[in-house]
């Protein structure tokens, strides 16, 4: 015992020996015990050691690969969690970090990514960011929430390669809104297993896109996420994917594609002006096709049993369909180049041999709702409508027709005087008529939308006192217009009325308590004073001046203006309306107040690639909504107090 305790005693005596060395050597108490001691150093230098054996592990890789071959591309090779990808990898050879890093440590699995040949950790952990740059490792390069939403940075921009070849880091769950919107030089996208949602907008404007490998079980494609992708020609769609968005692929070059079998529906424009789509596969569990929904030379369509909702819209640029295989569905009807729903009460498709070479046109008794686009067909001078139709689109109908017959027994319209009307409830649906005068008679309440499609030639055009509403799109074609004259009743005129035609005056009677035109732009009123921004009437040669003294700029109130490309809102202006600034390609940026308090959803969606900026006076996240529908996301949202 007597020995134990001289042993004891001599160590404890050579233990404060060394504290007292390393006393007088300059080393405090704390730095030994506290948490920068002994253990919290030699944690660190464990740490870095780790990160430098991982770092030169894949130099040694890097190396092999450059033997076997001497023109591997060391820019393309990414690897984490569950990924190993690089140029000219076989097809069939499998791998992730682990084959790159064997003997990485559970922890790293998560954190380390090789990215463009270059190793990156993504951590909060103190002792490894002080570790990784020490080693010249990158920390947090990348803008990734901790929910894996990889965020629209132009920091994320450096995952492109020099071959414009986008690999993404594991680490990623979903592709946010604009990510890669827009971008130049991006040929290639991997996406990997991680990957469970690809973002509105995410891939929208790319000119140079060629090719999209999915990897994983994706789940959604939002909207827009490759529209105008114009070079996009090869991607695959996993059955895992069961939601696709509005306008996703429209416009790109794919030629062929099998919708996934989980997906209920084929939204608006989803493969919309698809120029080279010769083959689409529609598999069992779709529901629904919406309007305008596939666009390219596809010949024939193949109905699976579960569809039961197709928009007489949905096939209209199919321009060269000329069958559709209904064999195993038994809600449509495909007979004599014509697609009816089960009941025939509506023809939903009309292939062009069966309106070829026809110069009227009747629609077959019992058809009671007619929305099929004959538009293009300018031999036709003659519509017969017959006695059970219920409803008609003027947007349908070519601008040739010169008479439209109503067949005895229809209790819906009337066609007198180059004017069709719903006699039930005082619209008016289509103006043929080819007078260059024209008023239209007491009793008409409403204007249906493209309801002067047909009658592009009046210049002067008169309503009536009873009119009360003006449908978006209903003074469309009006090129030759001198003169539009409403009256004091009308109370409610939709902001699109007459996109991109800026002819002509419209003039609004004085005594109109709901609106008014000063320096051709439109304004609601309220309380007899301008309130609202409804639309503005001619086409803006680079910025507009707007008028302080207005409280609000209207939903789609800037709607197509090409030639918009700057604007400052001045201070008072305190709401932005929904879609105000949809489709104003050439707008490159918006300044907007302190004073506005709100800005609506898609405020600058669809078409606006251009936009640059978006500087808001304010203090960050004081407008909730961002980026709002900016197709390049929140890379172009600007704060400054």
């Amino acid at each position: 015992m007597k020995t134990k305790e001289n042993k004891g005693v001599t160590l404890i005596a050579l233990a404060v020996t060394i504290i007292i060395m390393l006393i007088l050597a300059g080393v405090t108490i704390s730095t030994l015990t506290g948490n920068s001691g002994i253990s919290s150093n030699a944690n660190q230098a464990r740490i870095q050691n780790e990160l430098a054996q991982y770092k030169e592990q894949m130099k040694l890789y890097l190396a092999e690969k450059k033997v076997e071959n001497y023109d591997f591309f060391i820019e393309s090779l990414n690897a984490g969690k569950e990924s190993l990808i690089y140029d000219g990898k076989p097809d069939d050879e499998k791998g992730n970090i682990k084959t790159i890093i064997p003997n990485i440590a559970d922890e790293y699995i998560e954190c380390l990514q090789i990215i463009n040949g270059e190793l990156y950790i993504k951590t909060k952990d103190e002792k490894k960011i002080k570790a990784a740059q020490q080693l010249g490792i990158q920390v947090n390069p990348f803008d990734i929430t901790d929910d894996g939403e990889l965020l629209s940075t132009k920091a994320n921009l450096k995952l492109i390669n020099g071959e414009g070849t986008l690999a993404l880091p594991s680490l990623v769950s979903k592709i946010g809104m604009g990510a890669f919107s827009g971008v130049e030089g991006l040929k290639t996208i991997i996406i990997p297993s991680s990957v469970k949602e690809i973002g509105d907008y995410a891939f929208s404007y790319n000119k140079e896109i060629e090719r999209v490998v999915i990897e994983g079980d994706l789940k959604r494609i939002g909207h827009y996420a490759f529209d105008q992708a114009t070079n996009l020609r090869e991607i695959n769609l996993p059955n895992s994917i069961s939601e696709i968005g509005i306008f996703a692929f429209r416009n790109t070059q794919i030629s062929e594609v099998t919708v996934p079998k989980n997906v209920q529906t084929i939204s608006v424009l989803t493969f919309g002006n698809c120029s080279k789509l010769k083959k689409i596969v529609l598999q069992e569990g779709l529901k629904t096709i919406e309007g305008n929904a596939i666009g390219g030379p596809v010949e024939s369509i193949s109905l699976p049993s579960t569809v039961t909702s197709i928009n007489a819209q949905a096939f209209i640029d199919c321009y060269n369909l000329i069958n559709i295989d209904v064999s195993k569905n038994n809600n449509f009807i495909f007979e004599s180049g014509k697609l009816y729903n089960k009941n025939r009460t509506e023809i939903v498709f009309i292939t062009k041999k069966a309106l070829a070479n026809q110069n009227v046109f009747e629609i077959n008794d019992g058809v009671e709702y007619f929305n099929t686009d004959i538009s293009s067909y300018s031999g036709i001078k003659k519509l017969v409508i017959p006695a059970s139709l219920k409803s008609i689109s003027a947007k349908i109908l070519p601008s040739s027709i010169e008479n439209i017959e109503v067949k005895s027994g229809n209790t819906n319209f009337i066609s007198e005087n180059g004017i069709l009307y719903n006699k039930n409830n005082g619209q008016l649906i289509v103006c043929y008529s080819k007078n260059t005068n024209v008023t239209i008679q007491e009793g008409i309440k409403s204007i249906s939308s493209y309801a002067f499609k047909l009658s592009s030639g009046i210049k002067e055009l008169t309503f009536p006192e009873s009119l009360e509403t003006i449908s978006g799109h209903s003074l469309d074609y009006m090129y030759s217009i001198q003169n539009i004259n409403m009256g004091k009743n009308v109370k409610s005129i939709d902001s699109v009325f007459r996109p991109g035609n800026y002819s002509g005056n419209i003039n609004i009677d004085s005594q109109n308590p709901y609106y008014v035109v000063e320096n051709k732009i439109l304004y609601k009123k309220n309380n007899g004073k301008k309130d609202t921004l409804v639309s503005v009437l001619y086409k803006i040669d680079g910025t507009i001046e707007l008028d302080s003294k207005v409280k609000t700029i209207g939903y789609y109130s800037f709607y197509g203006q090409s030639g918009l490309k700057e604007l400052v809102i001045p201070e008072g202006i305190e709401k932005i309306e929904a879609s105000a600034f949809t489709n104003c390609p050439s707008l490159l940026k918006i300044e907007i107040p302190k004073t506005v308090k709100s800005i609506g959803d898609s405020c600058f969606s669809d078409n606006t690639s251009s936009l640059e900026e978006i500087l808001i006076k304010n203090k960050e996240n004081s407008i909730t909504g961002a980026p709002w529908g900016a197709a390049k996301g929140m890379k172009v949202v600007q704060w400054k107090k």
